[in-house]
């Protein structure tokens, strides 16, 4: 059962990374693209190398215990949604 529960929320990550460049970029002009998009780049960049470092801390911090990880992974996915639900900008125009 937390096979197909953990492949689920796979799958809904992936649906959140494929919109959100596109996201991104309808919350800007043509001017501003570039720097969107580096800032974008950027950010999901850092949070990549951030990620694994922040888990090794917290498996370190509860004495190698590993369990934590799928622990925390679940609270920071809440987090990624509550501050989703914020976002009031970046539909594609329909016109």
């Amino acid at each position: 059962m937390i096979g197909v529960i953990l492949m689920l929320l796979g799958i809904a990550w992936a649906l959140i990374n494929i919109n959100s460049l596109p996201m991104v970029v309808d919350l800007t002009t043509i001017a501003k693209l570039g720097t969107y998009t580096s800032l974008y780049y950027l950010f999901s960049t850092l949070a990549a190398i951030a990620g694994p470092n922040i888990n090794g801390w917290i498996v370190q911090l509860t004495g190698n215990n590993y369990a934590m990880v799928m622990v925390i992974a679940p609270i920071f996915f809440l987090l990624a949604f509550i501050m989703m639900a914020g976002v009031k900008r970046g539909e594609a125009s329909t016109s």
